[in-house]
């Protein structure tokens, strides 16, 4: 899912900022309900899955809501610096992306 997300926003550099990098309030009250919608649905799969880790016994010393945030919070800083960064001399996005979430995950689920 992280790695997805990464992907969307490399992809949709522009829909990713507006949906997961603005405040909003430059919107019509209509349009910035429904982009935080958007967002919050988003969070929501991924808080369900790492629920279910939980519930398997295999999440390390956090809660659902914690982990799912801090996942969503590292796939969100890669994405936008990635995005926002293009001067720098990046490794591959999805060689980062992988190192990404392999320290993610060896730190918060057990085998």
């Amino acid at each position: 899912m992280i790695e997805a997300y990464v992907n969307f926003g490399l992809s949709a550099p522009s829909t990713y900022r507006l949906v997961f990098c603005s405040h909003g309030r430059h919107l019509s009250p209509r349009s910035q309900d429904l982009v935080e919608r958007l967002g919050e649905r988003g969070f929501k799969v991924l808080l369900d899955v790492v629920t279910e880790i939980d519930a398997q016994g295999r999440l390390r010393n956090t809660t659902p809501a914690a982990a799912a945030q801090v996942l969503w919070a590292s796939g969100h800083g890669l994405a936008s610096l990635l995005i926002t960064q293009v001067g720098r001399q990046w490794s591959p996005a999805d060689e980062l992306t992988k190192a990404l979430l392999d320290g993610m995950f060896d730190g918060l689920v057990s085998d």
